[in-house]
């Protein structure tokens, strides 16, 4: 994957513009990490240079290989403008970007954060206008294509093997400021990048929970914008109905490399579960065993198939880790004469090396200071929305599952009176992997007076830690 990003030179007047690039390049940068894509960075683009960069970034791919390009900087309905340098701008076009990528083998999913962009993937029709009226007006104006560009036909990249998604129509511009564009930021949240806190999350235009997003699931996630200067901006796919999947927690390819028949016993769970139009997708990997134990596994687009010790097959495309209760059983000295806590959690969560959640504390989520003695860990206050319904359990959503996947998971008991020096009470951590199931499919590995199973749903009561002083009940809840 390469990202295209324009630099000013030394003119004070495209410093802010400067600075507006490098916050979409760090954007970017994440978001395709976020979701196993290896970014490559090129400035200051010439055809020349982004013509050597193709052919050696993308030498190794085939004919099954999905490539990655991104490019951010200043359009108009004929090609982009890839370095700014005021009346020195260097224009390429679509037609010659085509060119260029035409060489790359197998899908190409190209992101234009640029104005007017649209117009690359627009059926042939007459534009409503054809000069943005904008804050980039200025330095459009600059660069003008030749006489033959002007006759260029609409719709240059609608092409096999090409998926595209423009932050804006062909008579639209693209809009930012110095914290960058806003449809690329956008795009970062819908595909699972929180780019304020620089950290994973869960990708919000995947609405129908297969662990994958398209460019289509992007669109309808973002939807018609309208900002403050009473612009729109919509942003545009190619094609339009496509649920070819662009991202997600495994690399993707555009057919199937494994093979499910080397374990009968996957294969038919597989089967049926839609084999590759089902949930899980196509295989991603043979069938693997894990180190030291009986258990084998294989994974897929969309989660993990496993094989236990005990023969039990099942399948994992996400889990949900809610937190019910949490409550005092026993006499925690508090202070010189007090003996009862004024308890609040801070929750710590990660899958691998991605974290899901980064010390959010309870009562953050309430109304209340702390919870005194006992509390449902509930959602109240400010933190109340459509996903998270008053009074409901504070939850957190697992990342897609592989066989290698670890879910580590804090929950810290603390008092909050800071009338003792110590006022950290308890912690809870938990490794869940595939050893135990993910606590889902086998018991966790701490204490706990019941585990409740209900359909796809698993309930530990009273799991403590150390003592039977403070005590925990969760759940957690499969999909797939």
């Amino acid at each position: 994957m390469i990202t295209l990003n324009t630099s000013s030179d030394d003119q004070e007047s495209l410093k802010r513009e400067y600075l507006r690039r490098e916050s979409n390049r760090k954007m970017v940068t994440g978001m395709f990490n976020r979701n196993n894509i290896s970014p490559v960075v090129v400035s200051n683009v010439t055809y020349e240079t982004l013509r050597d960069t193709i052919e050696k970034v993308f030498m190794s791919a085939d004919n099954r290989s999905v490539s990655y390009i991104y490019i951010n900087c200043h359009g108009n309905t004929s090609g982009l403008a890839m370095v700014l340098r005021g009346p020195k701008t260097v224009l390429i076009t679509y037609t010659q970007l085509k060119s260029l990528l035409d060489t790359i083998p197998g899908m190409k999913v190209l992101m234009i954060e640029s104005c007017q962009s649209g117009e690359s993937i627009t059926r042939a029709r007459s534009l409503s206008k054809k000069t943005p009226e904008d804050v980039n007006r200025a330095i459009i104006n600059t660069f003008v294509p030749n006489k033959a560009n002007l006759n260029l036909k609409t719709g240059e990249l609608r092409a096999n093997n090409y998926l595209v998604i423009t932050a804006c129509h062909g008579d639209e511009s693209a809009w930012g400021n110095t914290s960058g564009n806003y449809f690329t930021k956008s795009w970062c949240k819908g595909a699972g990048w929180d780019y304020g806190k620089s950290m994973a999350t869960r990708r919000y235009a995947d609405t129908n929970h297969d662990g994958f997003v398209s460019l289509k699931d992007l669109c309808d996630y973002t939807s018609q914008k309208t900002y403050d200067n009473k612009q729109h901006q919509n942003d545009l796919c190619y094609p339009e109905n496509t649920s070819f999947p662009v991202f997600g927690d495994v690399p993707v390819c555009t057919g199937p490399r494994f093979v499910t028949s080397e374990n009968p016993t996957i294969d038919a769970y597989y089967k049926q579960h839609g084999g590759e139009t089902g949930i899980y997708g196509f295989a991603v990997g043979p069938v693997e065993t894990v180190s030291g134990t009986t258990i084998k596994y294989q994974n897929f687009m969309g989660g993990v198939i496993v094989q236990y010790a005990d023969g039990r097959v099942a399948g994992h495309t996400t889990l949900k880790y809610i937190l019910n209760h949490i409550r005092q059983t026993g006499r925690i000295r508090d202070g010189y004469t007090d003996y009862s806590l004024e308890m609040y959690v801070v929750v710590k969560m990660w899958q691998d090396d991605m974290c899901i959640e980064n010390s959010k504390r309870w009562p953050d989520y309430s109304k209340r200071k702390h919870g005194g003695k006992e509390f449902d860990i509930i959602y109240e206050g400010k933190a109340v929305d459509a996903g998270h319904p008053q009074n409901t359990n504070v939850f957190y959503d697992s990342f897609i599952l592989n066989g290698e996947s670890h879910i580590y998971l804090n929950v810290e008991v603390w008092d909050w009176d800071k009338t003792n020096p110590n006022d950290h009470i308890r912690t809870y951590s938990f490794d869940f992997n595939i050893e135990n199931g993910w606590g889902f499919d086998g018991p966790i590995p701490l204490s706990y007076s019941k585990r409740i199973i209900n359909g796809n749903t698993v309930e530990y009561k009273d799991v403590y830690v150390k003592n039977n002083k403070i005590k925990l009940d969760f759940s957690i809840k499969s999909f797939g």
